[in-house]
Formats: structure tokens, sequence, C-alpha cells
């Protein structure tokens, strides 16, 4: 990468941004995001390349979110044992020796049936959309005038994703 390369922004960085940020695709939003880009390229141009860095690296955790199975996203576990009651001769491995001595108690007292559910520490949906979180706010640190753009101040309106048409 040549250093004149590095001090400017690619064609599709302004809708990577976007994109990035969760900001809508309207007319002053876009030329919100021209401006920051603009007034980086003029301040700051050494950060272009961090930005876009990130950029890539919020590409590539979109493209993993999105082939996550419903299980990923789970952040609970449930398991099921069904089985002798700990501790009694049935777990032993000790049965009734007649008849009669199964009309004395009835065995299906001696079975359990257990369902635990636990949470998770993390799903791994929300382990990489933290992730994408933090790396939207280093890129909010080198562009900080899209932060009243971006979908964290939007009053948690949904995030744009599809790309911008030009015609």
């Amino acid at each position: 990468m040549s250093p004149a390369s590095a001090a400017s922004w690619m064609p599709g960085d302004l809708e990577a941004i976007r994109i990035a940020l969760g900001i809508t695709a309207t007319r002053p939003a876009v030329e919100a995001i021209n401006r920051a880009m603009l007034q980086l390229e003029l301040d700051y141009p050494d950060a272009i390349a961090t930005a876009r860095g990130l950029l890539d690296q919020i590409g590539l955790l979109d493209a993993r979110l999105l082939t996550l199975t419903p299980e990923d996203h789970q952040g609970w576990n449930e398991q099921e044992r069904k089985g002798p009651l700990p501790g009694s001769s049935a777990a032993s491995g000790i049965a009734p020796a007649s008849q009669v001595d199964v009309v004395h108690y009835a065995t299906e007292l001696l079975q359990v049936e257990e369902r635990l559910v636990s949470q998770r520490p993390l799903s791994q949906a929300d382990a990489l959309s933290r992730q994408r979180e933090g790396l939207c706010d280093q890129l909010l640190l080198i562009l900080p005038a899209l932060r009243p753009w971006s979908r964290d101040t939007n009053g948690g309106l949904p995030a744009y994703t599809t790309t911008l048409l030009r015609g």
C-alpha cells in the first residue's frame, strides 16, 4: 500500500461507514458522513488507514454474525436427566429379590427426573455483537461528528443494512 493510498478514502468507504454505524440512508445523513470523511482527510490523513482497518474488521464480524445458527444465539443451556435416585438401592444395582418385595415399595419412587437450565456466560452472537460494538466505538472516536447519526443515539431504531443506490 502506497502512502498516497493510505491517506485517502476508497470508493466504498462511505457505504461501509453508513452500514457499520447503522446510519439511515437519507440525504442529510450521507452528507454528514461525507463531511466527516473530508474533515478527517484534511485534518488527520494518517487516521484513514486505521478507520479503513476498523471497517474491514466490522465487515468480517457482520459476515460471521450472518452465518450463526439459532443455537449460537441462545444464551442458556438445558440438560435433562432421568434415572435412579442417587443413593437408592436402584442406583447401586440392587433390585428387589421377589415380587413380594416389589409390592412393599414402588420402584418408580426410586427414579428421579431432573431438568437443569443454566445461563451461559455469553452466547457466540452476543460475544460477536459486543466485539462489533467496541469496533464501532473506536470508529466513532476517529469520526466523532457521526455520533449523533449512529444507531446508538437513534433511540434504539434498527440498523439499516441495505446498500444505498445511486443513480
